[in-house]
């Protein structure tokens, strides 16, 4: 649920506050842990007022090829869909850093480019900060070393730009700020498993 409207009632030090809002319902579950099916993935929901942006590009582990799932969907402020696809992406870096915790290395700059039929849908990501990154307890963090595995995971308050072309024109253009996050549960580098993403 990308955008659903919340009515709720919030306690806080005794007191009780109706709220009343739009949010995105996040659940994620399965029979197997994550950590051995990814290498990374770029999880990004952006509200534009008129427009609300997901964007999924999910890398599979090195054990299970490197396979890319990217899903997009645009919809409209009613809650059509005007745009969706999970036929594949143009992926592009610009920046990276070094992450203090874990060593790995992330882009601080992402570009996708989706498309379906006349369609086309770029969206740029640019980190402004970083909210929150996994910092594993050192007992933890040798254990799963030895699994083969080296799980990280960082949230950003970025700027996202999204555009939407149809016949190469431009019909709809939106910048703003969101947040969005770089799941890292693999051990490859995400610049070489993008290389061997299929």
């Amino acid at each position: 649920m990308p955008s659903g409207e919340v009515t709720e009632t919030v306690t806080y030090d005794g007191k009780t506050i109706p709220v009343h809002g739009r949010g995105f319902h996040d659940h994620q579950w399965g029979s197997t842990t994550y950590h051995s099916l990814w290498n990374h993935w770029t999880w990004a929901r952006q509200k534009f007022g008129d427009y609300t942006l997901l964007v999924f590009d999910m890398i599979g582990s090195e054990s299970h090829g490197f396979k890319r799932y990217p899903l997009v969907f645009l919809e409209d402020a009613k809650g059509n869909v005007i745009f969706h696809s999970n036929e594949g992406v143009d992926y592009d870096y610009q920046e990276t850093y070094q992450d203090d915790y874990s060593g790995k290395t992330y882009p601080s700059s992402q570009r996708f480019v989706f498309k379906n039929g006349d369609k086309t849908l770029i969206y740029e990501l640019k980190q402004k900060q970083i909210i929150k990154n996994m910092k594993l307890p050192f007992l933890f963090k040798i254990a799963v070393k030895l699994k083969g595995m080296n799980p990280s995971y960082a949230r950003y308050v970025a700027n996202g730009h999204m555009t939407l072309l149809e016949n190469d024109k431009e019909i709809v253009s939106r910048k703003g700020e969101l947040i969005y996050e770089f799941m890292y549960p693999g051990k490859v580098d995400f610049r070489e498993a993008v290389k061997k993403a299929k």
